[in-house]
């Protein structure tokens, strides 16, 4: 009987120790996975939160995309309609009677001032009958384009010329009427 007592024993023992080793491995094990469970979290948090991060970036730059792009057809429909306003005000002024057209030549003449008596005004045959002091040319527009006597110096005061060269300051002074704004 010593024999199996003694077997019995170590088997007890034995039994006490595997089941002390597997508690040990098992809390081991319990361990290793909250902590890979806490890294895996960690990292999940991570790339959701750069993900987000991202998601919002994007989103603000294809607003700020948008609104450039809104901003710019605005523009350039304003644009648009400023050169149809103009247009418009120059076919308006060809409209004009004949009387109104003279009158808006003789103003136009007045430049020749500069250059004193001696300088030549031209104005395009279509229009010569308006005023008698100017020689009829095909200057191709409505309005005088003044020469010196000499020929070194010119002014053209035809109406496309005088619209082109005060665009800017009109198209402002229309875009301030017509869209309340202090620039075009």
């Amino acid at each position: 009987m010593g024999f199996e007592n003694l077997s019995k024993r170590l088997r007890e023992k034995a039994e006490i120790e595997i089941t002390q080793i597997n508690q040990r491995h098992n809390a081991e094990s319990k361990a290793i996975l909250d902590e890979i469970s806490a890294e895996a979290e960690r990292i999940s948090s991570d790339i959701l939160s750069k993900a987000n991060a991202q998601a919002h970036m994007l989103e603000m730059k294809e607003t700020s995309k948008a609104k450039r792009n809104a901003k710019k057809e605005i523009e350039n429909r304003k644009s648009q309609m400023m050169d149809e306003i103009l247009e418009q005000a120059k076919k308006n002024i060809l409209k004009l009677p004949d009387d109104r057209k003279a009158l808006m030549l003789e103003r136009l003449c007045k430049d020749s001032e500069i250059f004193g008596k001696d300088s030549v005004i031209f104005i395009d045959e279509k229009y010569s009958d308006l005023i008698a002091k100017a020689k009829p040319s095909k200057i191709g527009d409505f309005g005088v384009m003044i020469r010196s006597k000499d020929g070194c110096a010119t002014i053209d005061n035809r109406l496309n010329t005088i619209v082109e060269t005060n665009k800017t300051r009109l198209c402002s002074k229309a875009a301030k009427k017509i869209f309340g704004a202090e620039d075009a």
